[in-house]
C-alpha cells in the first residue's frame, strides 16, 4: 500500500508539472490589458486655462487659485483618428462668452472664473494647424459632458459623432444643468451624440469597457461618480501605457493622500461623492500596482510642465 501511495503521489506531481500555471485574477488581468501598439500615437492639445483654488481640487488643499490647464487629446491609429475631450467652446476665445453662457452669465461668474482661451486654441483650429482636416475626425470621446470637456465640439463639423457614457446626455436637460457644469448649447451643435456601447469585460476592477479599435490599443473604461456617465481611456502606446483619467481625479493628491474633491460655494465637484471616491481608490490602486502606467490628468497644474504638448507626440 505504501508503494501505491508513492506511485500516486509521483503521478500527481507529474500532472501538476505538466499543467499550465493558473495565475490569480489580478495577475491574469495584468497580463491581458497591456497590448502595446506601435501604430498608436497621442498628441496633447492645450486648449486654455481656468482659475480654480486647490481646495476645490482636493479636500484640505489651499484656497489659493491657480490656472488649471484644460486639455484635449488627439489619438491617431491606422483605423481612425479620435479626439478624447474637446476643450471649451471657441466663444471664450472670441469675446462672445456672455452670449454663449446666456442668462446665467452673472451667476456663473460669481461661482466660477470663466475659462480663458486665446484665438486659435479651440480644437478645430489646432487640428488645422497640425495639418488635420477636422472633418476627418472619426469621433469625439467625451470623458464627461462638462463645458471644458465638450464645448469645443462646436469648432468641429456636425458630421463628427460624439460618444458619452450612459446617463450623461439627460444631464443637459435638468433644471440646474448649468450649475452642474452642463450647458445645453453644447449638445445643440447638430452632431450625433451617442451612448458608448459598453461591453461586459471589466478592467482594473471597473465594471465595463469598450475596446474602440478592437485591438486593445484604446480601451474606454466606465468610471461614474464625477458625473453619471464619466469614463477614462487607456492608451496602449508602444513606449508606455497611458490612462487619461478625465475628471475622475483633478490632482495627483486625490489618489496619493487619498482625498476627495472639494466644494466651491454650494457647488459639489462630483455628482455622486461615494462613487467618485471609489474611482479615486481604484486609480490609487493602479498607481501602486502598475507604476509604469502614466496617469494623465486633465487639470493637474503640477503635472502640466512635464507633458509633451502639440506638436510633440507620444508614441
Amino acid at each position: 500500500m505504501r508503494y501505491v501511495r508513492k506511485i500516486a503521489l509521483a503521478l500527481a506531481l507529474a500532472v501538476a508539472a505538466a499543467a499550465p500555471l493558473t495565475l490569480p485574477a489580478s495577475a491574469q488581468e495584468t497580463r491581458e490589458w497591456r497590448q502595446p501598439n506601435a501604430d498608436l500615437s497621442l498628441t496633447i492639445l492645450d486648449t486654455g486655462r481656468i482659475a480654480m483654488p486647490d481646495s476645490y481640487g482636493y479636500k484640505g488643499g489651499p484656497d489659493t487659485k491657480q490656472d488649471w490647464p484644460i486639455l484635449a487629446f488627439l489619438v491617431q491609429h491606422p483605423n481612425g483618428t479620435v479626439l478624447i475631450d474637446a476643450g471649451c467652446n471657441p466663444a471664450f476665445a472670441t469675446g462672445k462668452a456672455k452670449e454663449y453662457v446666456g442668462f446665467i452669465y452673472p451667476l456663473a461668474k460669481l461661482i466660477f472664473d470663466l475659462p480663458q482661451m486665446t484665438p486659435g486654441q479651440d480644437v478645430g483650429s489646432q487640428l488645422g494647424a497640425l495639418g488635420i482636416d477636422p472633418a476627418s475626425i472619426n469621433a469625439v470621446i467625451a470623458t464627461h459632458g462638462h463645458i471644458d470637456h465638450i464645448g469645443g465640439v462646436a469648432s468641429l463639423p456636425a458630421s463628427v459623432p460624439v460618444y458619452m457614457g450612459e446617463g450623461e446626455v439627460p444631464e443637459f436637460s435638468r433644471w440646474n444643468a448649468d450649475l452642474n457644469g452642463f450647458h445645453k448649447l453644447d449638445i445643440e451643435t447638430g452632431n450625433d451624440f451617442r451612448t458608448v456601447p459598453w461591453e461586459a469585460e471589466g478592467l482594473f476592477g471597473f465594471g465595463r469597457t469598450w475596446d474602440y479599435f478592437g485591438d486593445g490599443s484604446m480601451v474606454l473604461i466606465e468610471a461614474p461618480g464625477h458625473t453619471p456617465g464619466s469614463l477614462m481611456v487607456l492608451l496602449n502606446l508602444e513606449s508606455q501605457p497611458i490612462l487619461l483619467t478625465g475628471d475622475a481625479v483633478y490632482f495627483k493628491q486625490n489618489y496619493e493622500i487619498p482625498a476627495p474633491k472639494g466644494n466651491l460655494f454650494l457647488h459639489k465637484a462630483d455628482s455622486d461623492s461615494t462613487k467618485a471616491m471609489q474611482v479615486i481608490e481604484r486609480v490609487r490602486a493602479i498607481s501602486q500596482e502598475h507604476p509604469d502606467v502614466l496617469l494623465l490628468l486633465s487639470h493637474d497644474v503640477a503635472q502640466f510642465p512635464s507633458l509633451k504638448i502639440a506638436p510633440e507626440v507620444y508614441r
